[in-house]
């Protein structure tokens, strides 16, 4: 979790997750803002680049004694706006074709194209000749102590730009899963269910509509 206790997009998930996910424990990792309760805390965002920040406290939830040998990790910004059980496996392509769309070719270089290239190096690395992406803005099932070995295995892989834990995890345990679209939100006309997700730059466009479904606050925020 990012620091700050300016994130309305944590407050609003947290009011969908509620409604609509079942679940025992929320686990936070990283920093917690000042107005979250009734949730487990793991410190973490100890890397030097957010990106390693990421990758550190997927390890340090797996790793700690309390958690759950199974669990459905979700970003601050995604949202289940319908209800569901255990949400599925979803994949989105090969990491091949992943690297082949034109968002991802276009910011060649930068840091997201470069850890989809050590995500597909590494797996290759490992026999999986023609690995998964599951890069997905949707909830994702795990097992916590194969998430935690698959992590050490790769953890000094380019530290301050790690591969990709999602797509690590799916291949080398090949999960499996369904195809699907991801779901993240750009703009107002990008609607998806029953997950949705959004970023820094279009939460601006869901505001509005976040608050006017999910007026009450949940038992997760501080009163």
């Amino acid at each position: 979790m990012r620091p700050g206790d300016d994130n309305d997009e944590l407050r609003f998930a947290l009011r969908t997750w509620e409604q609509h996910l079942p679940h025992a424990r929320i686990w936070i990792v990283g920093d917690k803002p000042s107005w979250v309760t009734n949730v487990e805390f793991i410190p973490g965002n100890t890397g030097p680049t957010g990106h390693a920040n990421v990758y550190r406290n997927i390890l340090a939830a797996c790793e700690h004694p309390d958690i759950s040998p199974t669990a459905v990790v979700l970003n601050d910004d995604i949202y289940v706006t319908e209800p569901v059980d255990t949400p599925p496996t979803w994949f989105r392509s090969t990491l091949r074709e992943h690297l082949e769309l034109p968002r991802v070719k276009k910011a060649k270089g930068q840091w997201w194209p470069t850890s989809l290239e050590t995500t597909l190096i590494c797996l290759q690395a490992h026999g999986i000749a023609d690995p998964i992406s599951y890069e997905l803005h949707t909830p994702f099932v795990i097992d916590t102590q194969k998430m935690a070995d698959t992590l050490r295995l790769f953890q000094h892989v380019t530290p301050d730009n790690p591969p990709q834990w999602r797509s690590l995890y799916g291949s080398m345990h090949s999960i499996g899963g369904t195809r699907h679209h991801d779901g993240k939100m750009y703009g107002p006309g990008d609607i998806h269910t029953p997950y949705h997700s959004t970023e820094d730059r279009s939460w601006h466009h869901f505001a509005a509509r976040f608050a006017h479904d999910y007026p009450t606050p949940s038992r997760y925020e501080r009163q």
